[in-house]
């Protein structure tokens, strides 16, 4: 999330939205700042593996991005991977991968999805899309979107209050006020 040329970010049931990868994923990173993290990210999950067990804290978290959770109905988690796709053709792998009848189709909305979201915001256009946060994942009754939107600006705690200043391009405003913000010096950024 540091990479000053990443522009969007996607988690196909990855560790980032997992109890599993929870204090471990992002959290341990060095430098990791979750105030900084404002690239639109995309999060397609399933619900039918008990060590992949959804846990979308750190995702909510990052509350000055546009997110996406997606529940893809008819999946495990190896068929994010290309096991997904070879099911069709291979009975057998089907079989120990657990794949039901849905697994198929449910892999080619998961891959529709994915490109629609790149295509939105690695695309032409993409810079006004990527402010605006309008994508929308392709209509499947395989796929539970939900959106969480960019609450925009900077937090500031003050006198009980949390308040959001500016919008998600703004800077990253100095704690305890400066000549350059309007935040009063006993307050603080969080």
């Amino acid at each position: 999330m540091r990479d000053p040329d990443a522009a969007a970010l996607v988690s196909l049931d990855g560790g980032i939205g997992g109890k599993a990868g929870k204090g471990f994923f992002l959290e341990r990173t060095r430098n990791f700042d979750p105030t900084k993290a404002t690239l639109p990210l995309l999060h397609l999950y399933e619900v039918g593996d008990r060590f992949m067990v959804p846990d979308h804290e750190l995702i909510r978290s990052l509350d000055r991005a546009n997110r996406w959770l997606v529940k893809v109905d008819g999946m495990r988690h190896v068929h994010f991977t290309s096991t997904g796709i070879a099911v069709r053709s291979l009975p057998a792998l089907a079989e120990k991968s657990s794949a039901n009848k849905r697994t198929t189709a449910a892999w080619d909305a998961m891959a529709a999805a994915t490109t629609s979201f790149l295509d939105t915001f690695l695309g032409e256009g993409a810079e006004t899309t990527t402010s605006t946060g309008r994508w929308t994942p392709p209509a499947s009754p395989i796929l539970h979107p939900e959106k969480l939107p960019a609450t925009g600006g900077v937090k500031v705690a003050c006198g009980g209050l949390t308040l959001i200043l500016g919008d998600i391009s703004s800077p990253i405003l100095p704690a305890g006020g400066s000549e350059e913000t309007s935040i009063p010096a006993p307050c603080a950024q969080e």
